[in-house]
């Protein structure tokens, strides 16, 4: 049986696209909306990467947004884009999970005060001479990631096969417990990944036909096998990594494809916009800021209209640095729904959500 995934095509406007190095991946047809099984003109949720304290930081949001909207998140969005941790979340909601839901799942083991299990950095089962060639392996890969220069697949073959990456492993046990399906929902969802070494922004969906299947736990490892940490995914002749490694944490540009009409984006790794206007970005979050201003302004020649969901200093302090650990991911849910609230409590919101209302009812 064939693996080919359903890889998207370029998007209508390269202002839209990838910024810097990345590219999108060729596409066999030309598929318009309604090929994609998406009715057009209605609502895209996009949901960013962020690791474990994004998925309780986009969570959280959500939760508020779905009280403020009175609408149902599982199934309005007309298509949910999830990319890397952002996929989890997406992949959840389709499958029936309520935003409210996502915030308090977290299983006990992850605030125990073993930090291998909070993190899910749990090693290969290896001997010593295969974690050595691993290590080897891991250092090429970051280092390919770092200077982007498309490589042979062949070669990288190859080499991956004598040196394979990632330091640690994520189970079909680890995906069994906390409750992931392997099916695709009906509904349509995009997960985003990106080509390791051809440098292409690389879009998962669900298969039109039997012979064409990749299951939806392959896909959301690919999307957040985040470089030197876990392995690339190997699907249908790519090795596939963390989507938010392609020049975009959100990929809102994606919405062009699905002819949408209003797209409600959260950025984990980006920055509150009300505080950004009034203060001063963290360092380390100013260049997804940047970029997905660009997004938002390309969306907007387009006659989209978006509004876009980031962190306040308040919840980046309670996640800290530590994006992968667990054991604080409920109060990062929490401070999330409540800044979430106070911002929604405007009149540009007001008017926001109720042409989201609008778009919903009329798609």
């Amino acid at each position: 049986m064939s693996r080919t995934p359903r890889i998207e095509p370029d998007p209508v406007d390269e202002d839209a696209g990838l910024q810097g190095s990345f590219h999108d991946a060729p596409h066999p047809e030309i598929a318009d909306s309604a090929h994609l099984g998406i009715a057009g003109n209605g609502l895209v949720l996009a949901l960013g990467a962020g690791g474990a304290t994004g998925v309780a930081y986009t969570a959280g949001a959500l939760w508020a947004i779905e009280e403020a909207l009175g609408l149902d998140l599982r199934e309005a969005p007309d298509l949910i884009v999830g990319t890397s941790a952002g996929s989890i979340n997406a992949a959840y909601l389709r499958h029936g999970h309520t935003p409210h839901e996502l915030a308090y799942m977290l299983p006990p083991e992850f605030t125990s005060p073993d930090p291998r299990r909070r993190q899910l950095l749990i090693p290969h089962d290896e001997d010593t001479f295969l974690r050595v060639r691993r290590v080897v392996g891991t250092a090429y890969d970051l280092a390919h990631h770092v200077t982007k220069r498309p490589r042979k697949t062949t070669l990288s073959e190859r080499f991956s096969s004598l040196f394979p990456s990632g330091m640690y492993s994520i189970t079909d046990a680890d995906w069994d417990h906390q409750g992931m399906p392997r099916e695709w929902p009906q509904r349509p969802l995009w997960v985003v990944t990106a080509d390791l070494d051809r440098f292409e922004r690389v879009v998962l969906r669900r298969p039109i036909t039997q012979d064409e299947t990749i299951d939806l736990r392959t896909a959301l490892q690919a999307s957040m096998a985040l470089p030197g940490v876990w392995p690339p995914l190997r699907v249908a002749g790519r090795r596939l990594y963390d989507g938010g490694m392609a020049n975009s944490s959100t990929h809102l540009d994606l919405a062009l494809r699905a002819q949408a009409a209003v797209v409600v984006g959260i950025a984990p790794f980006g920055f509150d916009p009300d505080q950004a206007r009034t203060g001063t970005v963290p360092r380390a979050r100013r260049g997804v800021v940047a970029q997905t201003e660009r997004e938002v302004q390309s969306l907007k020649r387009h006659g989209i209209v978006s509004m876009v969901f980031g962190p306040t200093r308040r919840e980046v302090e309670i996640g800290g640095r530590k994006i992968l650990d667990r054991s604080n991911t409920i109060a990062v849910a929490e401070a999330a729904y409540a800044a979430t609230h106070e911002r929604l409590d405007s009149d540009r919101s007001r008017e926001f959500l109720a042409l989201v209302r609008e778009v919903v009812a009329a798609s």
